[in-house]
């Protein structure tokens, strides 16, 4: 399939087209996902599609129809490091998103060679906490920061590293 990053049985992931804005923004602003996603407006995702420093990625089922999306910072910078910015997910409570999630970490050690993946989660999303650290994540040693919105919500910092990914999930 196009821009195809890496697939399982039952999704792909693929890079982002301009013409699946519309989609993602639908999927953000759903009210299932509007209180734990940041909200970007559609020009802020076409910077991002076309952007060297991120990889904004779909992520499709088997009938190739989106079912997620993913936003990656820091892909191409010398850093060792990349930052999951967003994982939306439309259908919850059907492992999609940790096997996103999964796919995404894979790609992420095995493909970019990078040594940590890292990300923020607001501190009242329990469902996503809950996700990142089924799969490996911990708290990370960075104070909690609050959102810069004018919420003040709290964020708490989580990474993975390359041992730790390789150790739990295999060579």
């Amino acid at each position: 399939m196009r821009d195809a990053l890496t697939r399982s049985k039952r999704m792909l992931l693929r890079r982002t087209h301009l013409e699946d804005i519309s989609v993602i923004i639908g999927m953000e602003r759903h009210p299932d996902n509007e209180r734990f996603v940041h909200q970007w407006e559609p020009d802020e995702h076409m910077a991002a599609v076309q952007s060297d420093g991120h990889l904004h990625i779909v992520i499709e089922n088997q009938a190739a129809r989106p079912i997620g999306y993913m936003i990656a910072a820091g892909v191409r910078l010398e850093s060792d490091e990349v930052e999951l910015v967003r994982l939306v997910v439309e259908e919850k409570g059907k492992g999609y998103g940790k096997e996103a999630l999964k796919l995404m970490m894979g790609f992420v050690f095995r493909e970019l060679n990078k040594k940590r993946l890292w990300l923020d989660v607001k501190a009242s999303n329990e469902r996503a906490r809950n996700l990142y650290e089924s799969v490996g994540f911990s708290a990370d040693s960075a104070p909690n920061r609050r959102l810069a919105d004018g919420t003040g919500e709290a964020l708490v910092a989580m990474a993975i590293g390359e041992k730790d990914y390789y150790t739990r999930h295999g060579r």
